[in-house]
């Protein structure tokens, strides 16, 4: 009997492209009926992003690799008993809502700064920096530097106020969502998100400030 991974193997290229270009819901409904192939596209999909959301977080690869594995192997046990519909929240929200629980049951502080993180950051690109509504790129060597102050005053950021901004500024999530995520009503959601902007502005050297305006 042929493993998991040869029978991956044998499919051909063309089968392998054409899930990658399903949607979410295409793929789950796949999934739910048993088809490996759209579970594993699943997996690829979103193992990545929500490691970087844990990590971003946490500062810490260790929680963020299990916490990646947990809640995706989690959601896929759920998509083999529940059928999905076209009301389900998107996958990404889904899934930082079980990692953000996973964290808090971890017993991590979520009021309290993380751990400092050393990685170069990917959330904030020259591009999408801002000058009031103005979206023109900064210049390279202030944009450079702006990116650097924002990643050293996010290190110093609370766990919650980190996962709430890495969450907010890559994934565009909405208050609704954002709050189904923290599991809160939309003003609390309101306010945390705007908290976490009010202090990562307040660590930014003066003379950036202005050149950073967060998304309302």
């Amino acid at each position: 009997m042929k493993s998991d991974f040869e029978q991956f193997a044998d499919l051909p290229d063309e089968a392998y492209a054409e899930r990658l270009r399903q949607d979410d819901l295409s793929l789950s409904i796949a999934a739910h009926e048993g088809d490996q192939l759209a579970s594993l596209v699943l997996l690829e999909r979103y193992f990545a992003p929500v490691l970087n959301l844990v990590l971003a977080a946490t500062g810490l690869m260790s929680v963020a690799e299990e916490t990646a594995q947990a809640v995706l192997a989690g959601r896929l046990r759920h998509l083999s008993d529940h059928p999905p519909s076209s009301d389900d929240e998107r996958w990404i929200v889904l899934l930082s809502r079980h990692a953000w629980r996973l964290l808090l049951e971890l017993g991590m502080a979520a009021h309290k700064p993380a751990r400092r993180i050393r990685i170069s950051p990917s959330h904030w690109e020259a591009d999408r920096l801002q000058l009031g509504d103005d979206v023109r790129p900064s210049p390279r060597r202030v944009a450079q530097r702006l990116r650097h102050h924002l990643w050293l005053s996010f290190s110093r950021l609370s766990l919650q106020q980190r996962f709430v901004l890495a969450l907010t500024e890559r994934h565009q999530v909405s208050l609704e969502e954002l709050a189904l995520v923290l599991d809160v009503d939309v003003g609390e959601a309101r306010r945390r998100r705007d908290r976490a902007k009010l202090s990562l502005l307040r660590r930014l050297p003066g003379r950036l400030k202005g050149r950073w305006s967060g998304r309302t």
